[in-house]
């Protein structure tokens, strides 16, 4: 919901977890508290803590609070308490950090917990009685729409690499028309360090940004600067421009594996993304599926049975918006809308199975699949018309046709 500061720390979950935890010893940060200055919904809270992570589950376990510890190697665990899930994370600092990991140390200054975090933004604390402390003037940066890395760019990024992602993503959220310059430069400079990332987050990130309204400001300023290149390869940023304007004219429900795969060049290339990025093989099968079926041009109501029949509803679906976003007679809006509402029509049953085959005295094995084939050419290029007698009668004379 939306709210203020005060009637944030207000809530009754938020009240009830100050007195669990003591006013004097926690904040809310970061996510929630950016959120409501900028007058948007507030989801799960983080929670800044001078508590250690044994003393906050001892304590909240004895109130009865569901707790989970998401993340003792950094001094985090997750608790639910009215059915909101606050992340309590411990006031630290990062010892040591190698691009990916940090070694970390548990402090108790608040102003020192702000300085390690990655953007100016990220660093604003609203007390129990409803205070902002804002040590590094992130409510300004939000009034100006403006991202920026805290302290130095590059010893920033140097931290955690993902943190590059996270500057295009941040800045697409939270941000003007342009990226600061500075961090822009400093991910550009230090891009190559990505390939120290998990494909997992890497992922992630991405999906994160194709699902902005602004993702495509976000696309071209990676893409401006090498970032996209490391993250996907070679990618169709027309395509990706394509789909949203499709998205938005007909209404479509946004989908992320949907936008992802149409920024990819083609098989070969989601192919090499796949194996980079550690895509599920599901999605991997999906975006194979995709390109392999693209289609030139716009498809005919029997087309689309036939996409409906081979592939199913939800990849027939991918195929079209994957062929439209492509260009494929792209001004055709008219038929290309007929051709996506075809997709609701009732995905056709073959009349004819293998048992029925070997009822007409085929024996199993290769000539089975092989009548199965040729009959069902037959009903897909007649339209999918015809019963099982129609399809029994196809199958004898196939047989006969083969010499059996």
């Amino acid at each position: 919901m939306k709210a203020s500061l005060e009637e944030l720390v207000g809530r009754e979950d938020v009240r009830l977890l100050f007195a669990m935890l003591g006013e004097e010893n926690i904040r809310l940060v970061g996510g929630a508290v950016r959120d409501v200055l900028l007058e948007l919904e507030v989801g799960d809270i983080d929670v800044a803590s001078r508590l250690s992570p044994d003393e906050v589950i001892a304590r909240l376990v004895r109130e009865g609070v569901r707790v989970v510890p998401t993340g003792l190697a950094h001094g985090t665990v997750s608790a639910w308490v009215g059915g909101t899930r606050f992340e309590i994370t411990q006031l630290r600092r990062d010892e040591e950090t190698d691009g990916r990991h940090a070694r970390i140390k548990a402090i108790d200054d608040w102003d020192e917990d702000a300085a390690r975090r990655d953007f100016t933004v990220n660093a604003l604390y609203l007390d129990g009685k409803g205070v902002l402390h804002d040590p590094l003037d992130g409510a300004a940066d939000l009034r100006a729409g403006r991202v920026r890395f805290i302290g130095e760019s590059r010893e920033r990024i140097k931290e955690d690499y993902l943190r590059i992602l996270r500057f295009f993503r941040f800045t697409a959220g939270y941000g003007g028309a342009h990226p600061d310059a500075e961090g822009l430069s400093a991910c550009e400079e230090l891009r190559g360090g990505l390939s120290r990332i998990s494909g997992e987050r890497i992922d992630e990130e991405v999906s994160r940004i194709l699902m902005l309204p602004r993702g495509g400001n976000a696309l071209e300023w990676m893409e401006s600067c090498g970032v996209l290149k490391e993250c996907l390869g070679d990618v169709r940023l027309e395509r990706y421009k394509a789909l949203i304007e499709i998205e938005s004219s007909l209404g479509l429900e946004s989908d992320a594996g949907l936008r992802l795969g149409i920024l990819l060049r083609d098989e070969n290339a989601a192919r090499d993304v796949s194996e980079r990025l550690r895509f599920s093989r599901a999605y991997t099968r999906r975006l194979a599926v995709m390109f392999s079926a693209m289609l030139s041009n716009v498809p005919s109501g029997l087309e689309v049975r036939s996409l409906l029949y081979r592939y199913g509803r939800a990849s027939a679906r991918d195929i079209l918006l994957l062929s439209w976003s492509n260009g494929a007679a792209r001004d055709n809006v008219k038929e290309w809308k007929k051709a996506l509402e075809g997709l609701e029509g009732e995905i056709p049953d073959f009349p004819l199975t293998g048992s029925m085959v070997m009822d007409l005295g085929v024996g199993e094995g290769e000539l089975v699949g092989r009548v199965l084939s040729r009959v069902e050419s037959r009903w897909i290029s007649g339209g999918f018309e015809g019963d099982s007698d129609w399809a029994v009668r196809c199958a004898r004379e196939e047989i006969a046709s083969l010499g059996v």
